[in-house]
Parts: C-alpha cells; structure tokens; sequence
C-alpha cells in the first residue's frame, strides 16, 4: 500500500477481514509492514469484506498550505483530484467549505488534536481500494453516508483460496498537498521535509509595540521574497508580567483565515492561510496585556516562523 501522491509507502496500517458466520462477524486483522505490505494466512473462503485502518503518523503532512488548497479551491483557481478532495474534507461531511479550511488551521496552531472525519471513521486515514480485473471482487470508495463513516472497503463474493495483488492508496486526512512521508525511526518528522515546507528567504520578526496603559499591541513583519500565502508563527513571551489576548490580521492578511492558540501561558500560536498570495511586511497585530505599564517589549520574541 502506498500514499497516493508520491507512492511512498504506508506501514502500521491495520486491516480488517470480516466474514459473515451464522450471523456473526469474524474479524481477522494484520498490519502493513515497512514496505506496505500485508498479508493474510490460514483463511476459509467465502463472502469476506476487507479495509484498513491507521490512526497517527501526521508526521510534517499538515501544514497551513494545506488550508490554502481548500481555499483555492472554492475560489475556483484549483483543481482538487478525488484524493485530494477527500482529504481536504476534514469535517466529514462530504463537501469542501471553508470550515475544512479553519480546522486545518486549528489543528496546526494546536487547538485540536483530530478532525471530525478521524473521529467519524475512527481512523486519521481513508483508503481507496484499486479496482481489480475480477468478477469477484467489488470495490466501494470511502464517504459519508448519512453522517456516517464509508470505508474504502473491498467485497470478496467469494473470495478464493488465494488472492494476491489487493491494493489500496492511502489518504491522510488534512494533507490536500499530499506531501506526507514516512516518519524517521522514531517518529519525528523528516528534517527535510520540513525545510522543503518553508520558502526560501522567508522569516518573520515582531516590530516596535504600541502601548496603551496596560494594552501592548506588537506588530509582526513576515520576510517572503516571492509573496506568502500560508504562515505558522510561535511568539513566546514572560507569563509572569504579560497575558496573550490573541492576534489578528494586518493590511492583506486581514482578509486571511486566523486560528490562535493562547491556551499555554508564556506561548501564542498562530496559523494563517490565505487564498490570494499576500505581500511580504506587516501582517499580524499580537494583544497583549501587562501586569503593569513598564513592561518591556523585548519580553516577547519569535521562536518559530514557517511561511508557504
């Protein structure tokens, strides 16, 4: 099994084979390996139904840019294939709306941690079954049906002593760019990946705050030599004297989508995605309020900036 934008392939995939017995369903299961293969021993023959299943394994496949895709698309200045569009379909409910959108950025700027289609399918894959050249075999592609989860699932009817080659592409939900890979050995995501994520002289950095009495308004400039359309930034700053109230956009990014996360004192999260590609300079106003009115600016500081 591999992943269906770049045919990398998809191991920890659990499958299920279901067979109907006197009105009971026995379950098999077995998991792809390394290379995303799978297989099965020791079956009786018969109607059987198989899909599978996989829960983690984001690695660095959901960025803001993802979030750019679905909003390109209801522009109408992209073209979504049936892959990406499932996976741009976060909220399972079978369309892509701007919702998709403003969850992608939730997820990144750390405000969930799962998508509602994850949750529905109970799965942070959808799979989509390759057609066979067999009489006995029937494909049924993944969506929702009245709410509720379809797996991609192949029927066996019957399935036959042997059957080799059943194959499935596999789908992270939330990744429309399709730039997921495996993860390293333990996990983390692949560095170059992440550097491939980022523009090249690209950056971000706060300008001079605006007080207020207590009220500290700090502007954030972002570096992009070709213009930006996504943007993920963390700020941390002292709990002790200043609390985060959030960010909103500046000059064209006020039309972007924002999602900030102020839950951790001490760290402000910001993710934006734009349709349209936005010009490099001022593009977020970051509210602060201090414990009293000679707080420093310079208690706050980028400790993270990727722009796409």
């Amino acid at each position: 099994m591999l992943y269906y934008s770049n045919a990398a392939p998809v191991s920890g995939a659990t499958f299920e084979l279901s067979s109907p017995v006197q009105g009971i369903a026995s379950v098999e299961q077995t998991q792809s390996d390394l290379a995303g293969q799978y297989a099965f021993s020791g079956l009786s023959v018969g109607t059987q139904n198989l899909w599978p299943q996989k829960s983690g394994d984001f690695a660095a496949g959901i960025s803001t840019l993802d979030a750019v895709y679905v909003l390109e698309s209801l522009s109408g200045t992209r073209t979504l294939n049936t892959a990406q569009t499932l996976a741009c379909d976060v909220t399972g409910n079978g369309a892509l709306s701007v919702l998709d959108a403003v969850m992608i950025l939730q997820y990144k700027a750390g405000l969930m941690t799962s998508f509602p289609a994850a949750q529905k399918c109970a799965s942070d894959w959808a799979f989509l079954p390759i057609p066979q050249p067999s009489p006995s075999m029937q494909v049924i592609p993944p969506g929702m049906v009245a709410g509720t989860c379809q797996p991609g699932t192949v029927v066996f009817d019957p399935l036959a002593s042997q059957c080799n080659g059943v194959d499935f592409s596999a789908v992270l939900f939330g990744d429309c760019t399709g730039n997921w890979q495996p993860s390293l050995g333990n996990g983390a995501a692949n560095s170059a990946q992440i550097a491939r994520s980022l523009s090249p002289g690209s950056g971000a950095r706060l300008g001079r705050a605006q007080r207020h009495g207590r009220h500290l308004r700090v502007p954030l400039y972002v570096r992009a030599d070709s213009g930006f359309q996504g943007l993920d930034v963390e700020v941390a700053y002292d709990p002790a004297v200043l609390r985060a109230l959030g960010a909103r956009g500046a000059g064209a990014a006020r039309h972007g989508l924002i999602a900030t996360n102020t839950k951790v004192p001490g760290r402000m999260i910001i993710s934006l995605a734009s349709a349209a590609r936005l010009p490099a300079g001022e593009t977020l106003l970051l509210d602060f309020t201090a414990t009293n009115a000679r707080v420093a600016a310079s208690s706050i500081h980028v400790t993270h900036a990727g722009v796409e």
